[in-house]
């Protein structure tokens, strides 16, 4: 997911952050979005001259908030439906998704936000921290940040804890205990093809993407940090909450809450039914990560259960008993987090698999598990 993790990605982000401190306070902020836009040119010199063609539109064009975001969304759509998926798989690394839903960000909120030019615009656009693995920094932060920030013993330690952390979470949690430990131990145990497989799949490959994308998040934070900018944090022990709704506001939570602000609260503001609303805010989701059958599955799955949620609260919740002693609501807590956590990794099949045929094959391994086991658990001889 990230271009040379383990060697001059982090060399260079070393040399940023260190360097960072040694310029005069006027040039620190430019010269770190110069860095930035360094690095994407070492990558490839075609994106970065897109992101910055984006960028001047973006800071030329957000008057017309319609017409900026409409362009983005076109050049989303342009990208990835081209007939050369090279393109995509090129841009996605490099922080293609990031990219856009940060600059519509801007363009929606331009006249709410403080009195900036562009070179602080353009500081923010290529903030090296973030560009590669996100997570979403809005400009306001960035602009309240940059006031702020001040040389810190203690925030440069705690930055650099994170960073440690999120290397050991990439590279020796996600990679190699998930990634080649456990997938070792699965593909030795469970190598019958059948359910049992499909759901081993399921976990594995979730709990891998969980501690890859936190741990690459971490590495985000930490380095911000250590540069006396606060980046939200981007998970939050999702596999403990209790429900659906409660996941969501802790994975990938900057998305999640640009999702909440840019589709459904303007949806329900509207007037548009909620239910309604976050079917859009999920199919929107859903199509940033991979404009695919697949990936709208996987959205509607999760809306499906946060519309079931949400009627389950309105409707049912309120006529149930109230649970008095400790034990009966730590066990109704740990029952909740597990049916949670269940329902999560389920919705995995959807993006696991790399085609549509493989997606079809794994539904059809569950659905015929899941109708062979009905009789059995209503008894039937």
């Amino acid at each position: 997911m990230i271009p040379q993790l383990e060697g001059p990605y982090l060399v260079a982000t070393s040399a940023v952050v260190a360097g960072y401190w040694l310029l005069p306070r006027s040039v620190r902020t430019p010269a770190q979005g110069v860095a930035g836009a360094a690095l994407l040119a070492w990558l490839d010199p075609v994106a970065l001259g897109l992101f910055l063609v984006l960028a001047i539109a973006v800071w030329y064009g957000a008057s017309a908030r319609t017409v900026a975001v409409g362009g983005l969304v076109a050049v989303f759509v342009a990208v990835r439906a081209a007939a050369k998926p090279e393109l995509w798989d090129l841009l996605t690394p490099i922080g293609f998704g990031y990219m856009l839903v940060r600059l519509a960000h801007y363009a929606l909120d331009r006249d709410k936000l403080p009195r900036h030019g562009l070179v602080q615009y353009l500081s923010w656009v290529f903030f090296f921290p973030i560009l590669i693995i996100g997570p979403i920094y809005r400009f306001g932060a960035f602009l309240r940040d940059e006031r702020r920030q001040r040389w810190d013993v203690e925030h440069i330690a705690r930055g650099l804890e994170r960073v440690l952390f999120g290397i050991f979470s990439a590279l020796v949690l996600a990679n190699w205990l998930v990634g080649r430990v456990l997938w070792g131990w699965a593909v030795e145990h469970c190598s019958d093809e059948g359910a049992v497989t499909v759901i081993v799949e399921c976990v594995v490959y979730g709990l891998n993407l969980y501690l890859l994308f936190s741990g690459l998040s971490s590495i985000a934070i930490g380095a911000a940090q250590m540069m006396g900018f606060r980046v939200d944090e981007n998970f939050r022990y999702p596999f403990l909450q209790r429900n659906l709704a409660d996941f969501w506001q802790c994975w990938h939570r900057t998305l999640s809450l640009w999702c909440r602000d840019y589709v459904f609260f303007p949806l329900v503001s509207k007037g548009a039914n909620p239910v309604l609303a976050v079917f859009a805010s999920m199919t929107v989701l859903a199509l940033w990560h991979d404009l695919s059958l697949r990936y709208f599955l996987w959205g509607l799955y999760h809306a499906i259960g946060l519309a079931v949620l949400r009627l389950f609260r309105q409707r049912i919740a309120p006529r149930l008993p109230p649970l008095r002693s400790p034990w009966s609501v730590g066990t109704a807590r740990a029952a909740s987090t597990a049916l949670t956590v269940g329902f999560v990794m389920m919705s995995f099949v959807f993006t696991k698999s790399d085609t549509s045929a493989e997606l079809l094959d794994d539904l059809a391994v569950l659905a015929s598990a899941v109708l062979g086991y009905l009789p059995l658990s209503l008894g039937a001889p």
